[in-house]
């Protein structure tokens, strides 16, 4: 679960050769609290479908990319991942 934020605030930014994200910066994007985004990315926290739907529409998170988000928090199964 921790590794949706990871994702979002590097690998995903990377891809697209954007610059990584610091947590406070995911967080002001997002508007979320940045002790919110800490939590999750430390595992001590799960957000909901609609928080991370919010986020990757904010981060113009799309196709396969929105799917790996809810694999990495943990919504989908390996098996409903592999379908996609």
């Amino acid at each position: 679960m921790g590794k949706l934020v990871a994702y979002l605030r590097t690998e995903y930014r990377q891809e697209r050769g954007l610059p990584a994200l610091s947590q406070s910066g995911l967080a002001r994007m997002c508007e979320l609290d940045p002790s919110f985004i800490n939590r999750v990315e430390s595992g001590e926290r799960m957000p909901e479908r609609g928080t991370i739907e919010a986020m990757a529409t904010v981060l113009r998170v799309s196709g396969y990319h929105r799917t790996r988000l809810y694999h990495l928090a943990g919504y989908l199964t390996p098996e409903e991942w592999e379908q996609e």
